[in-house]
């Protein structure tokens, strides 16, 4: 990742943190439009097609409700359908591609007091629901980390902008939606809905789980574009 910044950016940015709100400024996507190369969409390219090549599995939970947006976690005795959402792919990607390994979640650092809450509400979730301590793949301990040190943290800023982006209606971060969705991950595994209920397509057939989960209000079930 420094190597990319400094070839796009100059070596004074190879220790820039990466932002998809400024990666994909709407004044890039207008100088395109208008024939002008955008060195920093160009940037955006090649770090898509370095997540390609180490084989990045992306997950995302897109909520609509105004009331679930705020990933805080005000509740510590609930965990957010979000993170929910997230934990119950993220644990399946690991049963079927990593069976004998647990996977380590890590938080965007967003200060002590909203830090405390997410951690109560995920150790919560992990030790006293049914639900949650069904997820054996994953470390019951979430860990925390400061964005302009963690690439990884950086990286899913990136796709959840872009992600975000397309699933409100904007049609000029099609090309890159378009590539973080070939790194979906896509089980063979049933769709359930929040009550445990397998979800079914129009032909009545078993949805599967998948990376994205877009839900617009409970009870709902909407993937989002496609």
């Amino acid at each position: 990742m420094r190597g990319l910044k400094a070839k796009h950016l100059g070596w004074e940015a190879s220790d820039l943190e990466l932002k998809g709100g400024r990666l994909f400024s709407r004044f890039y996507f207008r100088l395109e439009k208008k024939g002008v190369r955008s060195t920093q969409l160009d940037f955006a390219r090649d770090v898509l097609s370095y997540c390609e090549r180490i084989r990045i599995q992306a997950f995302a939970s897109i909520i609509f409700d105004k009331m679930e947006l705020d990933l805080a976690c005000a509740n510590a005795n609930q965990l957010d359908r979000p993170f929910f959402y997230l934990f119950e792919r993220i644990n399946q990607f690991m049963v079927e591609r990593h069976p004998d390994k647990v996977a380590k979640i890590v938080f965007d650092d967003r200060g002590f007091q909203t830090n405390e809450k997410v951690s109560k509400s995920v150790s919560n979730f992990f030790h006293k629901s049914s639900r949650g301590k069904q997820f054996e793949h994953i470390l019951k301990i979430p860990f925390f980390g400061i964005s302009n040190d963690n690439n990884g943290i950086q990286l899913a800023d990136i796709f959840g902008h872009a992600i975000g982006r397309m699933f409100t209606g904007d049609k000029d971060i099609r090309e890159f939606y378009d590539r973080i969705k070939k790194m979906e991950f896509i089980s063979q595994a049933p769709l359930l809905d929040f009550d445990g209920k397998v979800l079914k397509d129009e032909k009545g057939q078993n949805l599967v789980q998948r990376g994205f989960r877009a839900v617009r209000e409970r009870g709902g079930n909407s993937e989002g574009p496609k």
